[in-house]
């Protein structure tokens, strides 16, 4: 499970960032965790009406008994703006949920993301970030249609494979610095790429990018939908 998989303890405040499926992960994990709240530094999507979460306007932050709260400050259209970082800071503090479930960015439904400057938002007292990327990105061109800020990396029309990822981390993408918790890179959709790459190519590509991307402690290929990991490198 992926619960285990991102070895979670007993409170925890995980940070998703990037895109390819993070909402789905943070929805999947606020289900799987007990006493657990969602909550974003940015703006988000409302849940669908079967997930048994509930939106809380802040500064409340409970709801309805046996629901999951979805703190938020206000509407916009179809989104919600989440708070901001110190707020976050205080849920934590408060002590009254185990585990805070905070999107940090969007990716505007992209697989792929590179971050501008100022983003993403990450909470101080993160214990897990995990910085998400779809596989259905994969054998694709690079460009508008499947990487969000695609125009800040020279890397037009290339096919995207695991090598990009590398330049990308070589470029210093995925360095988030301040970041005292865990860090993990979750590679969504695994399923749909399954029967498409060997186990070495797999490991080969995670021992790199360990060594490349600072504090990198664990590369999961997994499925959010499914909630099944498949590889743990």
């Amino acid at each position: 499970m992926i619960k285990a998989a991102l070895e979670i303890g007993e409170k925890s405040l995980i940070t998703m960032v990037g895109g390819g499926g993070k909402t789905t992960g943070l929805f999947l994990l606020a289900k799987e965790l007990k006493n657990s709240l969602i909550t974003s530094t940015t703006k988000f999507f409302a849940p669908p009406l079967e997930e048994n979460i509930i939106p809380v306007k802040w500064p409340q932050f409970t709801g309805e008994p046996g629901k999951i709260p979805l703190v938020y400050s206000q509407r916009d259209g179809e989104k919600f703006l989440g708070i901001d970082v110190d707020g976050v800071e205080k849920l934590k503090e408060c002590s009254l949920f185990d585990h805070i479930l905070c999107e940090g960015d969007g990716a505007r439904m992209k697989p792929l993301k590179v971050w501008k400057e100022g983003e993403p938002v990450i909470p101080p007292s993160t214990t897990h970030l995990v910085i998400n990327i779809g596989s259905k990105v994969f054998g694709n061109r690079w460009g508008e249609r499947w990487v969000h800020r695609h125009h800040l990396l020279p890397f037009q029309n290339e096919i995207i494979d695991f090598s990009t990822l590398i330049k990308m981390a070589e470029k210093g993408v995925f360095n988030f610095p301040g970041v005292e918790g865990k860090i993990f890179m979750a590679i969504n959709q695994w399923d749909v790429m399954v029967d498409q790459v060997n186990l070495e190519e797999i490991q080969e590509f995670g021992e790199k990018i360990k060594k490349t991307v600072p504090n990198l402690y664990k590369v999961l290929f997994l499925s959010y939908e499914k909630n099944q990991v498949y590889y743990n490198v």
